[in-house]
């Protein structure tokens, strides 16, 4: 492939640790991202870590990077006040919840801008649930895809019968509390 044609993806994915075996959206980035690089692009993950302990996955991602599986990671995670959040939850109808994100939701804009802008990126990705409702306009003229499959909700839907089954019904509340905050 020509050095014209090659993309320098950057892609806005979520990642909890604990998920990282049964969650069938990173099969499919973990999978697609070597492809790209074959084809001659560059993937760097921009990587909004859930876990509030990072260390285990940022061990993780720094594994997968010396295999090969993607060109780079940078750790760039959606912060906004609880508050917010909590809010922007109970609000439901995304229209709603997004007026009360937007100040957060402008701020992670704008450090995905600067992260493609330095990065020499061409083409942002967005995978990541706590991205779908990002400003497209972006400094950088990076054009924007979206990757929103439902594999995060079939994955929760799939881990209700599970904790059912198996009576663990205080993992089942800490699966539904970013439902319910």
């Amino acid at each position: 492939m020509s050095e014209r044609s090659a993309l320098n993806f950057l892609w806005v994915i979520d990642f909890e640790h604990g998920k990282r075996l049964h969650h069938g959206a990173l099969i499919r980035y973990f999978n697609l991202a070597p492809e790209l690089i074959a084809q001659g692009h560059t993937v760097t993950f921009a990587v909004n870590f859930l876990d509030q302990d990072r260390g285990p996955s940022i061990r993780y991602f720094q594994e997968l990077k010396a295999r090969g599986i993607f060109t780079d990671f940078i750790e760039a995670n959606f912060e906004a006040p609880i508050w917010r959040v909590r809010a922007a939850a109970r609000l439901i109808y995304p229209g709603l919840a997004n007026i009360v994100l937007r100040p957060a939701q402008q701020k992670f804009a704008a450090r995905l801008d600067a992260i493609a802008q330095a990065r020499g990126s061409n083409v942002i990705l967005i995978s990541g649930i706590s991205s779908l409702f990002l400003p497209q306009r972006s400094q950088s003229g990076c054009a924007f895809l979206y990757d929103l499959g439902d594999c995060r909700t079939l994955y929760e839907r799939r881990q209700i019968g599970v904790r059912m089954k198996e009576r663990d019904f205080a993992g089942l509340v800490r699966m539904l509390k970013p439902a319910v905050l």
